[in-house]
């Protein structure tokens, strides 16, 4: 199988493995509410708490079925729709090893991409890069830990997590990156939401294919000099009007 195949369905055995074993627990508990609903006498709050693992159990059976789908059929992955198939992402990857500017543990940084050190499908090119901010993870008032936040014209939502150690170095990474991201909008504000909404498209339904001499007979419809009937790539003649078609061209 492709090393792209294969990273993405590791990384997803890594999402689906706790996502089940929490739905299971929550299922449990659910199970045991609803028999105990009929017992106890506190029931508005049995009814609280049977609400509240009712919607946890569905939320975790939904992250259960989307990694799950992801592990038996990594080729789904919505990065092949954005940048073509396994054999493109592979050139990709060559092309962002080859061209690397900035590197950590966490991120790395090429000429034309932005990618996560580890999964392969979290990889952005600079130029579909609409917002760019920092969160700020807090508890009680004391800092936790940065995230980075880009997100793509699609919508999808990339973090990088760094200590709170680290704060300066957070703060240059993201002067760096908008550095090279020319549609970003950087910090966390209304005008980035609205900027976002506004110039967001929806994902493409089919994996994207780069235009070849093997793939074009796909992605584009050819017809014959002579009577401008269809044509079939790289056929010899037209089956019209026998016009000889020169390819070469």
């Amino acid at each position: 199988m492709n090393k792209v195949l294969l990273n993405i369905r590791k990384n997803n055995l890594l999402y689906f493995i706790p996502n089940l074993l929490f739905s299971i627990i929550c299922s449990l508990i659910l199970f045991l509410l609803s028999y105990m609903i009929n017992k106890e006498e506190k029931i508005i709050w049995l009814l609280l708490l049977l609400s509240f693992f009712a919607y946890a159990t569905f939320i975790l059976l939904k992250n259960v079925l989307y990694y799950g789908k992801l592990v038996i059929f990594p080729e789904e992955a919505p990065i092949f729709k954005k940048y073509g198939p396994p054999e493109e992402i592979t050139k990709i990857l060559d092309e962002i090893e080859n061209t690397i500017e900035y590197e950590d543990k966490h991120l790395i940084i090429s000429k034309n991409y932005i990618s996560d050190k580890c999964d392969y499908s979290k990889i952005i090119h600079c130029d579909d890069i609409l917002g760019i901010h920092k969160l700020i993870h807090k508890t009680n008032f004391v800092t936790d830990y940065y995230q980075i936040v880009l997100i793509d014209k699609y919508g999808e939502e990339i973090t990088y997590k760094y200590k709170r150690s680290l704060e300066e170095k957070v703060n240059n990474l993201l002067i760096k990156i908008a550095s090279k991201c020319k549609n970003a909008e950087l910090g966390y504000t209304s005008k980035e939401r609205e900027y976002i909404k506004k110039n967001i498209v929806p994902l493409p339904t089919k994996v994207k294919e780069r235009i070849t001499k093997k793939t074009k007979k796909v992605l584009v419809e050819y017809k014959c000099p002579s009577c401008k009937k269809t044509i079939n790539y790289k056929d010899k003649y037209c089956k019209e009007c026998g016009f000889k078609i020169n390819w070469s061209k």
